[in-house]
Parts: C-alpha cells; sequence; structure tokens
C-alpha cells in the first residue's frame, strides 16, 4: 500500500475564489501537504495576502481572475504555468470539464460545502438572522456548522493519488445535511 497518497509535494495547484473564506482554507491546506498553490481571485489584495500567508512555510504566488471572463481564465493558466511549469489541479470548476478531460487523464470533481462558519455564510442575508442560523443548524444531523479546516481533507484527498478513479463527482461536505 503506498503510504504517501496524500502528499502533494510537487504538485502545482490552482485554487480560484481562494483570496478569502473557504477558498482560502483550501490553498492553505493544500501547502500544508506540499502544494505549490497558485492563489486566484478577483480581489488581487485578498490573493496576495492569502500568497503571503502561504509563503511563510511553503510556496504560493497570487494572480487576479475572473472566471466569468474567458480570457482571464487562459491568463489564469499562462501565468501558472510560467511561475510552476505546469498545471496538475485546478480547484473549483468542474462538471462538463470531467467528461471533456477524462480521455486525457485529467479528473474533475467538486467539493459541495454546507453551512460553514466563515465570512461568505454572511453573504445571504437569511443566514445573519439567528433564527435562520439555527434552523439550517436544527436541520443538520451533525447539528452545528462546519470549520473551514474541516475542507482541507476532502481538497487534499481529490487533488491527490488516493483518488486516482475518481472523476464527475460532487462531494458534500456539509454535516449530513443532504442525507435527509
Amino acid at each position: 500500500m503506498n503510504t504517501n497518497l496524500f502528499n502533494l509535494k510537487e504538485k502545482v495547484v490552482i485554487v480560484t475564489g481562494s483570496g478569502r473564506g473557504l477558498g482560502k482554507c483550501m490553498a492553505k491546506g493544500l501547502a500544508e501537504f506540499g502544494a505549490k498553490v497558485v492563489v486566484g481571485d478577483c480581489n488581487i489584495e485578498q490573493a496576495q495576502q492569502t500568497a503571503e500567508e502561504i509563503n511563510t512555510t511553503g510556496t504560493a504566488a497570487a494572480t487576479y481572475v475572473d472566471i466569468s471572463v474567458r480570457q482571464s481564465c487562459i491568463d489564469l493558466i499562462k501565468f501558472t504555468v510560467k511561475e510552476f511549469g505546469r498545471v496538475d489541479v485546478l480547484v473549483q470548476l468542474t462538471r462538463v470539464m470531467a467528461v471533456e478531460w477524462a480521455s486525457k487523464n485529467i479528473r474533475v470533481n467538486a467539493i459541495a460545502p454546507g453551512y460553514f462558519e466563515n465570512i461568505m455564510s454572511g453573504a445571504n442575508v437569511e443566514h445573519t438572522q439567528p433564527e435562520k442560523q439555527q434552523q439550517i443548524v436544527t436541520f443538520t444531523p451533525m447539528a452545528r456548522r462546519g470549520k473551514p479546516e474541516e475542507l482541507i481533507g476532502p481538497v487534499v484527498f481529490l487533488a491527490s493519488d488516493a483518488s486516482s478513479y475518481l472523476t464527475g463527482t460532487v462531494l458534500f461536505v456539509d454535516g449530513g445535511y443532504t442525507a435527509i
């Protein structure tokens, strides 16, 4: 058995939307497992801050990306190849890509986070109301919100060889919310 299944040393990983919130946590977690991380975000200042934090113990580079603009996505790939020579993993863009790229041995999977403790939860007005927050927790079998660091294991799993035969999959990390 390969005991290094979760080793990401020398893997080059792009994480879009990683200037803050859950994306930032995933980028930092991937770096902790040895990945060279490209922090892509539409807020370049936040992307640079995340990259600086990663660079204290790992390797990261920050760049602007607007994933709704095709040229911006192309520029993201060019930036990554210029910085690190290649792309091994892309975190955040999924579905149709899984089918299109499977024959080239490129896996595309998604993480669907449930209700997590982070600054993005407040983006939905309903989530700022205490009674709505409690209602969501009540209907979550684990009876709590997730912690951002609880996404590190799933994202490392999907980025590593431990998931080598997995593509086109959505991994729900939601405390069992979708199970009911």
